[in-house]
């Protein structure tokens, strides 16, 4: 390689590092829950510039999205369970002061 080229990678991979650098200052910003949203991981960004580009794995990102469809599910299943019940008996506000059921 000539001077010139080494010249030019290093004007290069000097932009690029200044670029990454302000990204990461921009993604510290964020909340976690944008973060995960995104797919980032702050443990990785805590780690500078040099663990770009600070997103999940493939493997965890999957089990992330996984994880998420199971609690959702979850919580729809609760939901509607709670639903299919039939409504409690409305009682007036003396009753709920004096503790009697309804």
């Amino acid at each position: 390689m000539s001077a010139l080229q080494n010249l030019l990678k290093s004007i290069t991979n000097s932009l690029e590092t200044a670029g990454r650098a302000r990204t990461l200052t921009h993604l510290q910003t964020l909340s976690d829950r944008t973060l995960d949203d995104l797919g980032f991981s702050r443990a990785l960004m805590s780690q500078g510039v040099s663990a770009w580009p600070w997103k999940y794995t493939q493997d965890v990102s999957n089990h992330y999205q996984a994880t998420q469809r199971q609690s959702i599910g979850s919580a729809v299943e609760e939901l509607q369970a709670h639903n299919d019940q039939s409504p409690a008996t409305p009682r007036t506000h003396s009753e709920v002061a004096q503790g009697r059921a309804a």
